[in-house]
């Protein structure tokens, strides 16, 4: 991706930033350091993160990423106390040893338990928005409490929920009441019942969200048993806002709850200068400074070890979901009992039988730090990952403004950007591009990028604290660019010529390729290289600006270069499993994954 300069205020403040992310099985570090004038990536380490018996301290596993970057770049960063005590140099002196700044962000941690309550379902509509943002896992929501009941259900009911859950965090939103109503007073009976469940020491917080005249009712109420924040609603405050400041104050019961109670947080915060981020939250920053950077609308999605993300954000427009418990390490079994395996098989090339695909699964579930060792293990991970990101499009889609989504509801977006350890180590570039385009299908031209060094937490604390190094990073190519996809949409008979297209070359040559339905088509076109593309549909097939209608569009070239997709939207889908699978195999070997 290339960020022009002047977008970023030029100010250099650290020379040199060591980043860590720990995450539910790996924790990587990466050092970044200035080359004549300008922010570059020098090295990363990586290791098992440590958070479990017999080594229950992260900062076992961070010192040794560390230790793999100070023998690549051959630079010490950190050093032992006389009591063996390990310490960051901090600083960086003028010898280059040490770093001037060390920022960290994790996921090592378990989602925060929620239960919703509102007056209206729209505010448990605005709640949910927040809570779906970060690691949160909605256990329950009641709306509309009166005389003691929360709609159809019975204090006893919501009670059982409160006991059999145990929530850390219950939320009470009403956007429009200036007074004590029924449904307030019912979740003041609600939470007096629900804390004689608890130790005092480990009774839910309360975040109470409303006018601040009901608000003046409820928190002394609340704060005499519980801990408790506000949400003051803001004159004339739109439901973007409001759902902004929600999310903040989620995040701080996050940290308060989960992130600073992660084993060995107290030396991992003393080494750094800004408070441990959520991996997400690091995240979903990175994409949205950078969508306000170049204007565009950006798609981000995650499938990690434990949890997966998806965020969509534009200048004007930001929204992240976070499925804890939906990834592809010791959390796979629950991605499978929600999907069922034929889902799974669906997306999966090849021949192997059935039987010998389930056992695959068992082994990955079981042993989820161990990286494929076979080409059919590497395909059913990643089929698993297209299954793990259509659930996150399908949560996601509902809410997208219509700048998103083309005529028929497909994903519209300008980057489509992927992350997380299958996509990140996808052995050809081909493989994690058509992942990207299975799993979203988005339609009209896409550049297509993938998170290599696993870079983007690293960024999204650098936005806040250095946004010149970010600029310096993206403008030299940190995120891997696999290419640039034009897809097409509309009536899709297999083998009807549906698009006529040119490739107009710097030196003035051209190359006209003709496109016929139910194919994918690749042309080789470096990292780097830009050209100009006409597009000339046949009547009824849409690339992006109506049916039938021409376009002339700047494509960038990648690792794999430009795809023309014209399998159509939806994709097919075959009647038999076998054929299926058979189908996706062509696509495979059509892209040369």
């Amino acid at each position: 991706m290339v960020l022009e300069q002047e977008a970023v205020e030029e100010t250099r403040v650290a020379e040199s930033v060591l980043c860590a992310d720990v995450g539910s099985l790996w924790t990587r570090a990466a050092l970044i350091d200035q080359v004549d004038g300008l922010y570059r990536f020098v090295a990363c380490g990586e290791a098992r993160t440590t958070i479990e018996q017999p080594t229950s301290n992260v900062m076992v596993g961070i010192r040794e990423a560390v230790q793999d970057i100070q023998l690549a770049s051959d630079r010490a960063l950190v050093s032992a106390t006389d009591d063996g005590e390990i310490r960051i140099l901090v600083p960086e002196d003028e010898s280059g040893e040490g770093v001037d700044v060390f920022l960290a962000t994790t996921s090592a941690f378990s989602p925060l338990k929620v239960i919703v309550f509102g007056e209206r379902p729209a505010d448990v509509s605005v709640a949910l928005l927040a809570v779906q943002s970060t690691y949160a896992r909605v256990v329950g929501t009641f709306v509309d409490g009166r005389d003691d009941r929360w709609g159809d259900v019975g204090m006893a009911d919501v009670i059982q929920v409160v006991d059999r859950e145990r929530p850390d965090v219950l939320f009470f939103v009403s956007t429009e009441a200036l007074d004590l109503t029924s449904a307030a007073q019912s979740f003041l009976n609600t939470l007096q019942l629900a804390n004689t469940l608890y130790d005092v020491r480990e009774r839910p917080t309360v975040v109470l969200v409303g006018q601040n005249s009901l608000l003046g009712h409820l928190f002394p109420a609340v704060e005499e048993t519980n801990a408790v924040q506000k949400v003051l609603l803001a004159p004339e405050e739109g439901g973007g806002g409001l759902v902004r400041r929600l999310f903040d104050a989620f995040n701080e019961l996050l940290h308060e709850r989960r992130v600073a109670r992660i084993p060995g947080f107290g030396a991992l915060q003393a080494w750094s200068q800004a408070q441990v981020q959520p991996t997400a939250t690091a995240q979903a920053q990175a994409v949205e400074w950078l969508a306000k950077q170049v204007g565009r609308r950006i798609v981000l999605v995650d499938i990690g070890a434990e949890n997966s993300q998806i965020v969509a954000t534009d200048a004007h427009f930001f929204r992240s979901i976070v499925r804890p418990g939906e990834g592809l390490g010791f959390s796979l079994p629950r991605v499978l009992e929600k999907v069922g395996l034929e889902a799974v098989y669906r997306w999966m090339p090849g021949l192997m039988p059935e039987r010998d695909l389930h056992s695959l699964l068992v082994h990955r579930s079981w042993y989820p730090h161990l990286r494929p060792a076979t080409r059919d293990a590497l395909w059913l991970e990643q089929a698993v990952a297209r299954v793990v990101a259509q659930r996150l499009v399908t949560a996601l889609s509902p809410s997208l403004p219509e700048t998103f989504l083309d005529n028929s509801g497909n994903l519209v977006c300008d980057y489509l950007i992927g992350t997380g350890a299958v996509i990140r180590h996808a052995p050809q570039p081909a493989q994690a591009l058509l992942l990207l385009l299975d799993a979203f299908q988005p339609s009209g031209v896409v550049h297509l990028m993938r998170d290599r060094l696993g870079l983007l937490p690293a960024l999204g604390m650098l936005s806040q604290n250095e946004p010149v190094a970010v600029g310096d990073l993206l403008a030299h190519n940190v995120l891997e660019s696999l290419g640039t996809a034009v897809v097409l949409s509309g009536p899709m008979k297999p083998g009807k010529e549906v698009l006529h297209f040119r490739m107009r070359y710097p030196d003035g040559g051209t190359y006209t390729v003709t496109v016929e339905a139910g194919r994918l088509y690749r042309e080789y076109l470096p990292p780097g290289v830009r050209l100009e593309l006409e597009l000339r549909p046949v009547r009824k097939v849409d690339v992006g600006l109506g049916p039938g209608h021409a376009a002339r569009v700047q494509v960038t070239g990648g690792t794999v270069g430009l795809v023309i997709d014209a399998r159509g939207r939806p994709l097919p889908s075959q009647e038999t499993l076998v054929e299926q699978r058979r189908q996706v195999h062509e696509w495979l070997l059509y892209v040369g994954g």
